[in-house]
């Protein structure tokens, strides 16, 4: 299910479908671990992603994520 662009908040407009996906499972409180095996990456790898996350949103943790996300929808 597409997301019309003016239904996502800006910043969360310049993440990639993997950034998004990775933030919204993040934001629900999984661990890298946990995202990882759902998404079949590494842990590393999730915690490059949420790297590269983190600044995009302006968010400095995962507590700030939900917030950051506001209520765009997870694509099923």
């Amino acid at each position: 299910m597409a997301v019309a662009p003016a239904a996502v908040p800006e910043a969360v407009s310049g993440l990639t479908p993997q950034e998004l996906q990775i933030a919204q499972l993040a934001a629900e409180g999984l661990t890298n671990r946990d995202i990882g095996a759902r998404l079949h990456l590494s842990p590393r790898t999730i915690g490059f992603h949420l790297h590269k996350i983190f600044p995009k949103l302006g968010v400095t943790g995962r507590a700030q994520l939900r917030d950051a996300l506001g209520d765009v929808p997870r694509p099923d």
